[in-house]
């Protein structure tokens, strides 16, 4: 389960690898990849395809980033994050969010690693300017209770 408290604590981080960043500049991961920059973040792209990103030097995988940082955001496929996962815990970091959902596997792993997820929400949801389609698709799912729940104080027993 996703908690808002994992959310805020991801987007407090202003360092964040941008793990599949497409070359095609109207292809979504772009659209998320400037949003975090206009935002302020020094978003470091990964790709094993591109040299830049938006003249930005991009990265084949996590572990070739000097310094990595401590958050990383997955645009990848469902199916290569399982190996982005692999790589993140092998660069050490520990604040994940995954565009897809992972599978029992996947989140098992995290949490062996010590890791914390965003488990397959969209960014553009939780940004403090989002509007448009973005607050409507929030709304929506506050409303068939599938938004993000802030996290329980005490243990939940039961």
């Amino acid at each position: 389960m996703t908690y808002q408290t994992t959310i805020d604590k991801f987007l407090n981080e202003k360092r964040i690898a941008i793990v599949g960043v497409s070359r095609n500049p109207s292809d979504y991961s772009r659209a998320v990849f400037r949003k975090f920059l206009q935002l302020g973040y020094l978003a470091i792209p990964v790709n094993p395809n591109a040299d830049e990103i938006d003249g930005i030097p991009c990265f084949p995988d996590v572990t070739a980033i000097a310094h990595p940082p401590s958050a990383a955001l997955l645009l990848t496929s469902a199916e290569s994050t399982w190996d982005e996962l692999q790589g993140c815990s092998n660069a050490g970091i520990k604040l994940i969010w995954s565009r897809h959902h992972l599978d029992e596997r996947a989140k098992d792993f995290c949490e062996a690693a010590g890791m914390l997820v965003v488990d397959g929400y969209c960014p553009f949801l939780f940004f403090p300017d989002s509007a448009g389609v973005h607050k409507l698709h929030g709304l929506l799912l506050k409303l068939v209770g599938q938004y993000p729940e802030k996290e329980p104080a005490f243990p939940v027993v039961g």
